[in-house]
């Protein structure tokens, strides 16, 4: 768990030098975000 988010961190960092990565990145977190709650909202009753 923790080497993930080394890894992340990483990415972030990496990412923060290319700005076109980093708003892949952040949509990429927006869209799984709004799919999560679709799904919880749906499979609620």
């Amino acid at each position: 768990m923790t080497g993930m988010w080394t890894q992340l961190g990483q990415t972030v960092r990496k990412a923060m030098d290319d700005s076109a990565a980093m708003w892949r990145f952040v949509v990429c977190v927006i869209v799984l975000t709004a799919a999560a709650v679709a799904i919880i909202v749906a499979a609620a009753p």
